[in-house]
């Protein structure tokens, strides 16, 4: 990841994960739940799904 791009990424809540996927670090926090409904957070794992499924797709090209 570049620098600049690094700075415009905000860390918020607690780090709940974190992994290598090849030269990519992955940091999972558990601010994307904080005052959410099911229904809200629902539509986001569906939204992510639908993008891994598209690059999944380009990939296979």
């Amino acid at each position: 990841m570049s620098k600049n791009l690094k700075e415009n990424i905000r860390e918020t809540g607690n780090l709940v994960e974190e992994y290598m996927q090849g030269n990519v670090r992955i940091r999972i926090f558990d601010s994307a739940y904080i005052n959410r409904s099911k229904e809200d957070i629902d539509r986001t794992l569906e939204r992510i799904t639908q993008i891994a499924k598209r690059v999944a797709n380009k990939s296979v090209q």
